[in-house]
């Protein structure tokens, strides 16, 4: 009878040595053989699950385990590799139970600790996964993998600089190792650490080019310092890598929006519909998509998709309301906010769009109590708190809307010219520009001129040649940064408007305001104060968003209107005459356009005395 630890060692050899000439078909049939021959021996069965591992084949890799561990249930290697088939296959709980088994029979194997706390952090269990991590450590200090592991546990509990602590152990055990690199990189942003993070993605993708999850990262990263174009091409190198990668489509549609590249976001969003049919965010999203495209009837056919597939219901009653808002649709769009604050009463953003709602039917009541409720859930909303002051609540001065405008410029500085001008057609300096030059002619070009609400100073180059000296005064000191680029202007201030007229009286032969007015709704003393500023005979030409009646409102933007009979009426009372008029459009707001009207008046001459 033969030995049969000769017979074991003859098949280990004949089988290495087909799997070292890649003969694969030959090792799994010498195995299968002799399995079949006999059914109890437990080292071909292993030999056989080792070499479908390497083809990938898990089902059967599966399989052999679980025949060599009924056969032997000791063999710690096999409950180890079978817990890797199960960890692969995203069996966490099966792989886990496998992994204690190791654990139970070795219990200095370190691997089976790190494996153990990968599947526990998969699972959610971060604490769990911290302590087998730290117990891996001990056992292997230079083992990069137990190291990695416990980052990874510490970052998901928001332990962010232990974690970077953690990642750098890996690294400087294993410093070529893509994977580590990355999750260094993720700690790093979660620290706010955006430098850093960005070197350790580039290392990852260096180290592994084809690491799709580097790339799909690092378009992360970018998109949220803004880079928009970079992390395009980000996203789309990793779908290049993975045609099916999901979360890259939906995160390429998102950056895609942000550049108002709505065709091509709708197409990254409809790939992630074709890879989830019922993927509700992506409802939601492409939903944005055609609502800022203006396809207000499709918007609202995949908000209530998404009211079908979403958890937050709430957010998609919102959206479904502020289209209705949009659209005009006053009575739907207060319907679909009480069923957002219905789902969900503490939603200040349900709250702020039935305001909002409220104020464009003229329920000045139910708008303020709808806004009041906005500052108990969010007390630092400085838009509700300057539509209450526009609605007159007392509490409310008008500093409130001093401190909103001011906070909403200084934000939007850097980027005015590009998203006004170019996106939404802003016209404004322009109409003021020719509704003057008409009045004025060539004659002089030594008028001293005030830009009120200068902004960026967008009215700056249009009116240097015609003054002699040429002001401007803003609000937002960011603003005033951005006007003083331009070097046009010989005085710029950071102010109030009327304490600027003020302290102005006579100097002027021109007062500018373009697009001021909707940020003010009384303009009483906005317009005594300019008639002070101005010398006798001189100009003050503005815009107004334009409604009909006798008074002005304000409006769901948070921007006031105003109507030509309360402006004539004004005008009378400070002392204007009416020059001339221009009813036209003012700007784009999504793709309907603003109406507004360009006024100019002249100061009147006091009549002589006899």
């Amino acid at each position: 009878m033969a030995d049969h630890r000769n017979t074991t060692y003859a098949l280990e050899q004949e089988v290495l040595n087909h799997l070292q000439n890649n003969r694969i078909e030959q090792a799994i049939r010498i195995c299968n053989e002799a399995c079949a021959k006999n059914a109890s021996d437990a080292t071909a069965w292993f030999l056989l699950a080792g070499i479908y591992s390497r083809t990938g084949q898990l089902d059967e890799v599966e399989r052999c385990c679980r025949r060599v561990i009924a056969l032997e249930d000791g063999n710690a290697a096999a409950h180890y590799n079978l817990g890797v088939t199960l960890q692969i296959q995203e069996r966490l709980e099966e792989a886990a139970d496998c992994y204690r088994k190791v654990i139970q029979l070795r219990p200095q194997h370190a691997q089976a600790l790190v494996n153990l706390s990968q599947v526990q952090w998969q699972a959610g269990d971060y604490t769990e996964a911290e302590a087998l991590a730290r117990k891996a450590v001990r056992l292997a200090p230079t083992l990069a993998e137990a190291h990695n592991c416990l980052g990874l546990a510490l970052n998901s509990q928001g332990q962010t600089k232990a974690a970077t602590s953690s990642f750098h152990h890996a690294i400087g055990i294993n410093p070529n190792r893509a994977e580590f690199h990355l999750n260094l990189a993720m700690a790093c942003g979660a620290d706010q650490d955006h430098e850093k993070a960005l070197s350790h993605l580039k290392t990852a993708i260096r180290l592994d080019p084809a690491n799709t999850e580097a790339h799909f990262e690092l378009g992360n990263l970018l998109r949220k310092s803004g880079d928009l174009e970079a992390a395009v091409a980000a996203y789309r190198k990793a779908i290049e890598l993975d045609p099916a990668f999901l979360k890259a489509h939906f995160n390429l549609g998102h950056a895609l929006y942000l550049q108002d590249n709505f065709a091509e976001s709708a197409k990254s969003y409809n790939r992630v519909l074709q890879l989830d049919p019922s993927h509700a965010e992506t409802f939601n999203n492409l939903g944005r998509v055609y609502e800022r495209a203006g396809q207000y009837d499709q918007a609202i056919e995949l908000f209530h998709k998404a009211l079908d597939n979403m958890d937050d219901k709430a957010m998609a009653w919102r959206n479904l309301g502020r289209v209705h808002l949009t659209r005009g649709q006053h009575a739907q769009a207060a319907e679909c906010y009480e069923k957002a604050i219905e789902t969900d009463p503490s939603s200040a953003e349900a709250f702020f769009g039935l305001g909002q709602v409220c104020c464009e039917l003229g329920d000045r009541e139910r708008a303020k109590s709808s806004f009041e409720r906005v500052l108990e859930l969010d007390p630092e909303k400085k838009e509700a708190k300057h539509l209450l002051a526009g609605l007159g609540d007392r509490r409310f001065s008008e500093d409130a809307t001093t401190e909103y405008v001011t906070d909403l410029f200084d934000r939007y500085a850097s980027k005015f010219d590009t998203e006004l001008v170019e996106k939404l057609e802003y016209r404004t300096p322009q109409l003021l520009s020719d509704t003057l030059r008409e009045i004025l002619g060539e004659e002089r070009s030594d008028y001293s001129i005030l830009d009120a609400g200068c902004g960026t100073g967008l009215c700056g180059p249009l009116f240097r040649d015609l003054a002699g000296r040429l002001d401007g005064v803003d609000l937002s000191a960011k603003m005033i940064d951005e006007a003083r680029r331009l070097d046009v202007y010989d005085t710029l201030i950071v102010g109030e408007l009327v304490e600027t007229f003020l302290s102005a009286k006579d100097t002027y032969d021109i007062i500018l305001a373009a697009d001021v007015f909707v940020y003010i709704g009384d303009l009483e003393t906005t317009f005594h104060g300019a008639r002070d500023s101005l010398k006798n005979g001189g100009l003050f030409a503005f815009s107004t968003e334009t409604i009909p009646g006798d008074s002005f409102t304000l409006r769901s933007s948070g921007r006031f209107a105003h109507s030509d009979n309360y402006i004539d009426h004004l005008a009378a009372d400070c002392g204007f005459e009416a020059v001339t008029r221009e009813h036209c459009r003012l700007r784009k707001e999504y793709t309907s356009y603003i109406e507004g009207t360009i006024h100019v008046f002249r100061k009147t001459i006091p009549a002589a005395t006899s």
